[in-house]
């Protein structure tokens, strides 16, 4: 697998399959399926991927929020 980090070393962006442009070779979490829920809660700590807790909560609550914003303009609409 190859993540990208924003300058905390937080993944900003993956690939299971494939390939990323200066991407960071690093191996799959344990828990795959958690770690695609919300990636942005996990960075590298030596080599390996590490959920942040904190970060895991903040960012699915961000994500959740943005679910949400994007779904209520269809909900008015239909």
């Amino acid at each position: 697998m190859k993540v990208l980090c924003d300058d905390k070393g937080f993944v900003s962006s993956f690939a299971v399959i494939g390939d990323l442009i200066d991407g960071i070779e690093v191996p799959e979490p344990e828990d795959i399926a958690e770690f695609l829920e919300c990636a942005a809660g996990y960075k590298i700590v030596d080599g390996v991927l590490v959920k942040d807790d904190e970060n895991y909560h903040n960012s699915a609550i961000w994500q959740f929020f943005l679910i949400q914003q994007n779904q209520q303009p269809k909900l008015f609409f239909q």
